[in-house]
């Protein structure tokens, strides 16, 4: 899709976050070159733009939300 940096967040838990940026080919197929991992309380840097994870909402991994 050529989505140039692509994250993900977790809120189960502890909470988590995972970034994917660097497009390239793997066998024949488009792939992220490059991962990061963070964990909420942690800034993510996108290009220009800063996400804090502090306050971001978390859950238990049983509820039912």
């Amino acid at each position: 899709m050529g989505v140039p940096h692509y994250v993900i967040v977790d809120p189960r838990d502890e909470g988590s976050a995972v970034r994917h940026w660097g497009i390239s080919t793997q066998s024949g197929q488009p792939a992220y070159e490059n991962e990061e991992h963070y964990r909420y309380g942690d800034t993510i840097t996108v290009g220009e733009w800063k996400i804090d994870t502090t306050d971001l909402p978390r859950y238990d991994a049983g509820s039912e939300r």
